[in-house]
């Protein structure tokens, strides 16, 4: 592995920690926050007579916050796979 490739994952392993792993916390926090929001307006089902626009609504945030938290998962699994990539050559990022 050339100094080139080393330098590519070692930016990339280290400077997306960084940046991912308050990411992948903040969606998470995100994501629990929307379940007791969606628990609460189950809750209201029926006392709201235009409850069903509300909570589909409500599904579509809690949607959106399931694929931010896979793509965080995602490159969190990318980046640990960069660092056994360099700890099997043997070569240290820094």
């Amino acid at each position: 592995m050339d100094i080139y490739t080393r330098g590519i994952l070692s930016m990339f392993l280290f400077g997306g920690i960084i940046i991912t792993i308050p990411l992948f916390l903040f969606f998470m926090l995100a994501l629990i926050l929307e379940y007791r929001e969606c628990d609460r307006l189950q809750q209201q089902k029926d006392s709201l007579p235009d409850f069903e626009q509300q909570f589909q609504a409500e599904n579509k945030k809690r949607v959106l916050y399931k694929i931010l938290v896979g793509i965080s998962e995602i490159v969190l699994f990318i980046m640990v796979l960069a660092f056994f990539m360099i700890r099997a050559q043997k070569i240290t990022a820094f």
